[in-house]
């Protein structure tokens, strides 16, 4: 998808990185380096182990053109955590679901008319859970409109 407005070229990127954890500063910086390098425009993360993330928590891990907007899914235990970012250039988020297993985000181009629903996911680690995790899945495809 191509995002154009007066000129610009951008094009829609999305990056995906299941991060095994963000407690630790140095690897935060490394996380956040390496985004910052592939400058997505939207940026889902999986398995944070957060708990809880502020604007202080967001900034070590996240560029600035992505720290200003997000949702997120806390961790339970030290299991899972989602994150979704987008830069506010390109995006707003004019809707959002959260489930027990995904982070659903309606985003909005800022420069055309083009809309994008995002789903991020970290599925159960107790394959018990995994009929139930489908079923989340299959609930939210049923509300998703376009691409």
């Amino acid at each position: 998808m191509s995002l154009l407005n007066s000129g610009s070229n951008r094009s829609l990127s999305v990056l995906s990185w299941n991060v095994r954890g963000l407690g630790d500063p140095n690897k935060c910086n490394v996380v956040r380096d390496a985004i910052s390098s592939a400058n997505p425009t939207v940026m889902c993360v999986q398995e944070s182990k957060l708990h809880s993330i502020d604007q202080f928590k967001i900034k070590t891990f996240l560029p600035p053109q992505l720290a200003c907007s997000y949702k997120y899914i806390p961790a339970v235990g030290s299991r899972g955590g989602i994150v979704t970012a987008w830069s506010q250039s390109y995006w707003s988020c004019s809707d959002f679901t959260l489930k027990n297993h995904s982070l659903t985000t309606l985003l909005v181009s800022t420069l055309s008319d083009h809309s994008l629903t995002v789903t991020n996911v970290y599925g159960p680690s107790d394959h018990r859970h995994s009929s139930d995790f489908l079923r989340e899945l299959q609930d939210l495809s049923s509300n998703i409109n376009g691409p």
